[in-house]
């Protein structure tokens, strides 16, 4: 299978350290997608020292896998950065101690915006959607930006060029119409992004034109 078409990441959002983005807005203000090390909240500092920012203002998380949360505790007591996740997601963040699953991380951090499939609010000049996507695990969303003239999918650790990212059991990946993927395939066609952002991939993904 040939890969799919990528190109670089649009203006609006930043990438430094995998699996890591921050998205810029004209305010000044910035929002985190994931927050998988400490050496993310130093980066943090280093763009403040340089005026890169005004204010942190949320973190989107994708799903709980430790690379993608280890210092979301961090965050929370350091920064008070308010931290949103899916509805599926927010007790295995705030207690990952009530649950068996796989690359779960032992630091717990508090979730202060549990979020529902659909739901959609502004930030700054964005419109920002909360939906449950689960591809590589059923506790994984998928955050939906709107602005700057484009549409953008973040889609945490769900697909990557040549189709399905890491799809195992031991995450609980399930099966038949309206599951997995074929859910988060269900909502590619609903939403239409133009790119897909893959925490883990150099490039964004070009859905279509």
């Amino acid at each position: 299978m040939a890969p799919a078409r990528g190109m670089i990441f649009p203006a609006l959002s930043s990438r430094w350290l995998l699996p890591a983005f921050a998205i810029r807005s004209e305010s000044g203000g910035l929002f985190l997608i994931d927050c998988g090390s400490d050496a993310v909240l130093d980066t943090l500092n280093k763009w403040k020292e340089q005026g890169a920012y005004s204010q942190l203002e949320g973190c989107w998380v994708t799903h709980y896998h430790d690379d993608h949360v280890d210092a979301l505790h961090h965050l929370a007591a350091f920064t008070h950065t308010p931290i949103y996740a899916d509805e599926h997601i927010a007790e295995i963040i705030a207690h990952p101690g009530r649950f068996y699953l796989p690359c779960i991380s032992p630091a717990a951090a508090p979730v202060t915006h549990i979020t529902t499939d659909g739901e959609t609010w502004r930030w700054h000049e964005f419109e920002m959607t909360a939906l449950h996507f689960p591809g590589q695990s059923f506790y994984h969303g998928g955050l939906l930006l709107r602005g700057h003239g484009m549409t953008v999918l973040f889609c945490g650790d769900s697909f990557a060029p040549t189709g399905l990212d890491d799809y195992t059991a031991g995450n609980r990946n399930f099966l038949g119409a309206g599951k997995g993927y074929r859910r988060c395939i269900d909502l590619l066609r609903q939403q239409r992004p133009d790119l897909i952002l893959n925490q883990h991939q150099q490039k964004s993904l070009l859905l279509h034109r």
